[in-house]
């Protein structure tokens, strides 16, 4: 790649104080910390504040070169916390202004993306534009302000840092999902106030209706009265989970996902009426890229059977949209192979469907459908085992995948790839049928190992 242009690169450091910024686009080159970083942030959020105005509540400085003494490369990043209701074509061109580039919607992984660039293809700043107090942007400061004040977090990190940028200096796609696990491990285990567990180890519920971005403002309440309408007094509560009610949903891209918990057990014109509602909801919705409706009993949620299954789920991942709330009365409930068993005790039966469907199927919609959520399923059930050995926890797909390749190296890829498939608007069937052979059998029969493993350890400690 070409070098640097002096006189560009000189520019640009004038301007931001004399700060050494600046790394070719898909290097990786660790520096230690720089004393002008944070003086580079201030001056690009200050431009920031006054372009997006209302339309943002907070600009912040994350990533590694926020944090005080750690190797970091050389490329600040920002996070800009939107207000609720702020436009995203209201948004892009107000940044877009300032000389940044749009780069795409990453969705859970980092929400809307611009970066800085001089010269071209030589990265200055990486912005992240997200729902402000949304999880996305919990987590960006719960990681910083975790490796800001405990030394030992900080040190570990940097360690992972350097070895990864030893391994991959050529391949920034693979150093960044290598620091997966290690971020996951970090926020799971009591990062200050915004992590995934809280002090005493237990799963912080991640949905609310206030996370609904604006593009799918209405969905709540309008899958609320599509189930009463469609089940009547038989429908005892509703629950929206998924990206939607965590506020990185992707236009588009993602579906949404609803529970209707019935009051008596549910008949095949039940499913019938789900049916209903599920092509009610993309059709008034567009931007919708599907929607699923699962549907349970109140004996069934109230089953002991379902303590580590349904209760979970519901209580720790789903918000109710209408009727009497359950969650109240519902457990918490630490990470551990009873979760990781009781969320999965489906997954033989309905990964083997996966195979027969598209070993046969011609329907390209069916295709569609079954191989995205066989290559969802299959990084669930993957870090489920990560869960069962080690007590973490993540919900974002791509996190699950780079915890499962730090434990296990020589599943990364496979994760990579299913994660990446579980994210296409159409995933590829074929490659889907190779790792459903491949990395599924072995989730597949890892769960059931961790699984017994965890009981036969219980057993002996009674």
């Amino acid at each position: 790649m070409a070098a640097v242009e002096p006189a560009a690169h000189t520019a640009w450091m004038n301007r931001l104080g004399g700060a050494v910024l600046g790394l070719p686009y898909g290097q990786v080159r660790l520096v230690d910390s720089d004393p002008g970083w944070p003086h580079a942030f201030e001056v690009l959020a200050a431009e920031l504040r006054g372009a997006l105005g209302e339309l943002a509540v907070a600009v912040e400085h994350v990533g590694s070169t926020a944090v005080p003494g750690l190797v970091a490369k050389p490329i600040l990043d920002l996070a800009v916390g939107l207000a609720p209701g702020a436009r995203t074509d209201r948004v892009r061109p107000a940044i877009e202004q300032l000389g940044y580039v749009f780069r795409g919607d990453k969705g859970d992984t980092g929400g809307l993306l611009f970066v800085l660039e001089d010269p071209p293809a030589h990265r200055i700043a990486h912005l992240h534009v997200v729902p402000h107090g949304g999880q996305r942007w919990q987590r960006y400061l719960a990681f910083r302000d975790r490796l800001r004040i405990d030394p030992d977090a900080r040190a570990a990190y940097a360690g992972v840092k350097r070895r990864l940028g030893e391994q991959f200096a050529g391949d920034r796609q693979a150093y960044t999902a290598g620091k997966g696990a290690f971020v996951v491990d970090v926020l799971s285990r009591g990062g200050p106030q915004m992590g995934q567990l809280d002090p005493e180890g237990y799963i912080r519920p991640e949905a609310d209706v206030a996370n609904v971005q604006p593009e799918y403002q209405g969905l709540p309440d309008a899958a609320a009265a599509l189930l009463v309408e469609a089940f009547g007094p038989r429908l005892h509560s509703a629950y929206l989970y998924g990206s939607v009610v965590r506020g990185n949903a992707v236009p588009g891209r993602s579906d949404v996902d609803v529970v209707a918990v019935l009051r008596p057990a549910p008949t095949d014109e039940d499913r019938v009426r789900a049916d209903r509602v599920e092509r009610a909801l993309v059709e008034r919705f567009p931007v919708l890229s599907s929607a699923g409706i699962g549907i349970t009993h109140l004996e069934e949620v109230r089953s002991p059977a379902q303590r580590y299954g349904l209760q979970v789920f519901l209580r720790e991942l789903a918000v109710c949209i209408g009727g009497e709330d359950l969650r109240p009365g519902l457990p918490r409930t630490r990470p551990s192979a009873a979760v990781a068993a009781g969320f999965h005790a489906d997954t033989h039966a309905v990964l083997a469907r996966a195979r027969q469907t598209l070993a046969s199927s011609t329907d390209p919609d069916v295709i569609r459908r079954v191989s995205r959520m066989a290559s969802k399923r299959m990084v669930q059930v993957a870090f489920a085992v990560v869960m069962a050995r080690e007590g973490v926890w993540a919900t974002v797909l791509e996190e699950q995948a780079a915890a499962v390749g730090a434990v296990f190296p020589q599943w990364a890829e496979a994760a990579r790839r299913a994660a990446e498939q579980g994210r296409r608007p159409v995933a590829d069937p074929g490659v889907v049928r190779e790792l459903l052979d491949s990395f599924g059998r072995w989730a597949e029969d890892a769960l059931d190992e961790a699984v017994s493993d965890a009981s036969s350890s219980d057993g002996r400690a009674r």
